[in-house]
């Protein structure tokens, strides 16, 4: 599930996940969230919409044990699934976004190797790529969000 808001591309501000108490949210904390209800996106198939006036609520904290436990079943579900996307290609098409819907846009997964190369064009903008080795196949991928 990710948490959007009904705004400009969902993203979330400060206000919007705001506790009842206006404590802090730490690692691992287990976090009562009111949703109103699912809106996925093309390219973000676990969308959920937040209620706009109801606090967040913080109702305990996991333990290591248990967040290992949640983890290491994600990463499994995920770890040897080439097609992440949906496919194994460097691109992803407009195409094959909108139909049929992604499994997800998110992912836990247990890479064999990750490299970043960060460089700067002739224009002097940086560019970014990322070379990571999953299920013994490597991956260079153009990072597209600034870093």
């Amino acid at each position: 599930m990710r948490p959007t808001y009904n705004k400009r591309n969902g993203t979330l501000y400060p206000v919007n996940y705001t506790t009842k108490d206006a404590s802090k949210r730490e690692s691992f904390d287990i976090i009562r969230i009111p949703f109103t209800r699912y809106k996925p996106k093309y390219h973000h198939p676990e969308n959920w919409l937040i209620h706009y006036s109801y606090k967040w609520q913080i109702l305990g904290q996991a333990s290591l044990e248990e967040v290992r436990t949640l983890i290491g079943l994600e990463i499994q579900k995920d770890s040897c699934e080439l097609k992440l996307l949906g496919n194994s290609d460097k691109l992803i098409s407009y195409e094959d976004l909108q139909s049929p819907l992604l499994r997800s846009s998110l992912a836990m997964i247990n890479l064999e190797v990750l490299e970043w190369e960060i460089k700067y064009n002739s224009k002097n903008k940086k560019t970014s790529k990322c070379l990571l080795r999953l299920c013994s196949s490597l991956c260079y991928l153009q990072i597209t969000d600034s870093v």
